[in-house]
C-alpha cells in the first residue's frame, strides 16, 4: 500500500502506513479527487463485422462436417451397420472416453443427428447413426 500511495501525484512519500486501515482511509481520499482522463481511440478502431452463419446442412438437410475433420470421421463411423463402439472411436480420433460421449450427447444433438446406443451380446456399448 505504501507503493500505491508514492505513486500517487501531490503526496508526500511515506515509508510506512500505522495500520490497513488508514492506509486504505488516506488512499481512498486522494484517489477520489483524481478525474479520469478518457482512453484514446486507436486510429485503426473499425467496427466490427457481424459473423456470416455457417451452414450446417445443405439443401437436402443431412448433417455435414468438414471433409476430413475428427467429426467427420466419426459420423463414418457411426453409419456403419454395425455402429461403432466407444473405443472405436477413440482410436479413431485419440479423444479420452468423456469427450466422445460429450461429443455423443451435444455436437450430434446440435446437429440433429440421432444416434441410439445400445449393448451387443458382448455386453460392450455401441453407437449407431439412428435409422
Amino acid at each position: 500500500m505504501v507503493d500505491i500511495w508514492n505513486s500517487l501525484t501531490g503526496v508526500v512519500p511515506i515509508k510506512k502506513f500505522t495500520d490497513r486501515k488508514s492506509a486504505t482511509g488516506r488512499i481512498w481520499k486522494q484517489i477520489q479527487h483524481l478525474t479520469p482522463t478518457p482512453a484514446p481511440e486507436s486510429p485503426q478502431a473499425a467496427p466490427k463485422k457481424a459473423k456470416a452463419a455457417k451452414a450446417t446442412t445443405p439443401e437436402n438437410g443431412a448433417p455435414t462436417a468438414r471433409e476430413g475433420s475428427k467429426k467427420a470421421q466419426v459420423l463414418d463411423l457411426l453409419r456403419r451397420p454395425e455402429g461403432a463402439t466407444l473405443s472405436d472411436i477413440m482410436t479413431a480420433t485419440g479423444w479420452q472416453a468423456h469427450t466422445v460421449r460429450g461429443f455423443m450427447a451435444g455436437t450430434l444433438k446440435k446437429m440433429g443427428v440421432e444416434a441410439e446406443s445400445f449393448r451387443g451380446e458382448d455386453k460392450v456399448r455401441t453407437y449407431r447413426v439412428a435409422s
